[in-house]
C-alpha cells in the first residue's frame, strides 16, 4: 500500500508539501498541487484517516443509536440524518441497540474507542431500574465527550441539545378525536411500562378523559412491547374482555396496525365495531386496511436532517459550551377510515350539503 512518502517521492516534492496538498492548504499552488495529485491519482493512494484526526482533532465521523431499526420511523430518520452528514463531508455510523440498553452501553463504549465527533441518539427504553439505567446513559455519554443530540421527550443529558414533539399533547389529540366522535369507552395501548414517551402520551390520553368528565378503566390500559406483536397481543386481551372498549388508541403506529389485524381475526368491522388510532404516520397507516387514523409526527427525515444540522453546527461552534438549543416540532391529527367509516364521512358530507 502507497504511503505518503511514496507520494512525495513520485512527484518530487516533500512529505509536509504531499500533506498540504491533501489537506487543501490555500497556499499551495495549482502547479504543485497537479503533480501532486497527479502522483496520487496514479498510486491509488488514500490517506490515513487516523493519521488526519491526529493532525485535525476530528474524525470526520457521526454516529447515530436507535432502539429500533425495524420501526419505520428509524430509518427514515437515519435517512435525513445521513444526507445532512455527508453534506458536510462527514460518514455516519450507525448502531441499533434493538431496545437493549446493555447493548446500547456497549456501542457507545466503543464508539468512545474508534472516536466520533458527535453522536445523535434516541435512547433505549430503561429496564426495571430505570434510575440506574438513566444515569449509566448520562456517564457513557460523558465518556465520550463530544457534542450529543438527542432525538427524545427529555434531554439525555443537561449538556445535549433536543429535538423533540409535544408527547402529551400527541395523546391528548389522539383521544380527542375518539371522544369528538362520541366514543366514551376507550382503550389504550401503552407500550412498555417505563418508556417515557408511553409515559407522557398516556398523560395526555388521560387529560382528554378527566376533560370530558370521564374515568379511566385500568382494565383497557395495557401495556406491552411497542411493536405490531405487542399492539397484537395486547388487542386480543381487549377482545376478550365481555365488557370491552368501543375505541383503542395504540401509542404509535406499528401497535395500532398489530391492533388492526387482532380485530380482523376476530370477524370485528373496524371502526364500526371498534375504531383505532395510532401515533406517527409511517407510510404502512396510509395503506392498511382500513387506513389507519393517526396523529401524524413531523416528517421523520425533516427531524434527522435538523438533528444532524444542530449537531453539526455545535462541533463547528468557537463556543462548545453556548445554551443548549431545544426544538419542539409540531404534530397534526390525520383522520383516516379506522376511526371514520367512508359511510360516516358521505353522511357528514351530505349533512353540511343542506
Amino acid at each position: 500500500m502507497a504511503t505518503i512518502y511514496d507520494v512525495s517521492k513520485r512527484a518530487g516534492v516533500s512529505a509536509s508539501t504531499v500533506s498540504r496538498v491533501l489537506n487543501n492548504n490555500p497556499q499551495v499552488a495549482p502547479e504543485l498541487r497537479q503533480l501532486v495529485m497527479d502522483a496520487v491519482n496514479a498510486m491509488n493512494f488514500v490517506p490515513s484517516g487516523t493519521a488526519r484526526s491526529l493532525k485535525t482533532k476530528r474524525t470526520e465521523r457521526i454516529a447515530l443509536v436507535i432502539p429500533d431499526i425495524n420501526n419505520p420511523f428509524f430509518p427514515e430518520m437515519a435517512h435525513g440524518v445521513q444526507d445532512a452528514c455527508e453534506a458536510r463531508g462527514y460518514h455516519l455510523i450507525l448502531s441499533n441497540t434493538d431496545d437493549d440498553p446493555e447493548r446500547e452501553s456497549r456501542y457507545l463504549k466503543m464508539l468512545a474507542k474508534v472516536g466520533v465527533d458527535g453522536l445523535i441518539i434516541t435512547p433505549s427504553v430503561p429496564g426495571t431500574n430505570r434510575r440506574a439505567a438513566e444515569k449509566r446513559l448520562e456517564q457513557d455519554l460523558l465518556m465520550l465527550q463530544v457534542p450529543v443530540v438527542g432525538i427524545f421527550v427529555a434531554p439525555v443529558t443537561p449538556q445535549a441539545d433536543q429535538i423533540c414533539v409535544d408527547e402529551d399533547l400527541t395523546g391528548f389529540r389522539a383521544t380527542e378525536h375518539l371522544l369528538a366522535l362520541g366514543h366514551t369507552r376507550i382503550g389504550l395501548l401503552q407500550g412498555e411500562a417505563n418508556s417515557a414517551v408511553t409515559e407522557l402520551r398516556r398523560a395526555g390520553f388521560l387529560r382528554a378523559l378527566n376533560a370530558h368528565g370521564l374515568t379511566p378503566n385500568p382494565v383497557w390500559m395495557l401495556n406491552g412491547h411497542a411493536r405490531r406483536e405487542g399492539g397484537h397481543a395486547a388487542m386480543q386481551q381487549l377482545l376478550a374482555l365481555s365488557d370491552r372498549p368501543s375505541a383503542v388508541f395504540a401509542i404509535n403506529d406499528v401497535m395500532a396496525l398489530g391492533a388492526l389485524a387482532a380485530a380482523h381475526e376476530a370477524n370485528l368491522r373496524v371502526p364500526e365495531d371498534i375504531a383505532v388510532i395510532g401515533v406517527d404516520n409511517i407510510a404502512e397507516s396510509a395503506t392498511s386496511y382500513p387506513p389507519l387514523s393517526t396523529v401524524a409526527m413531523p416528517n421523520n427525515y425533516d427531524q434527522g436532517y435538523t438533528a444532524a444540522q444542530v449537531l453539526l453546527e455545535r462541533i463547528h461552534a468557537p463556543n462548545k459550551n453556548a445554551s443548549r438549543r431545544t426544538i419542539v416540532f409540531e404534530t397534526q391529527l390525520v383522520v383516516r377510515a379506522s376511526t371514520v367509516s367512508e359511510q360516516a364521512k358521505v353522511s357528514s358530507r351530505s349533512s353540511s350539503e343542506l
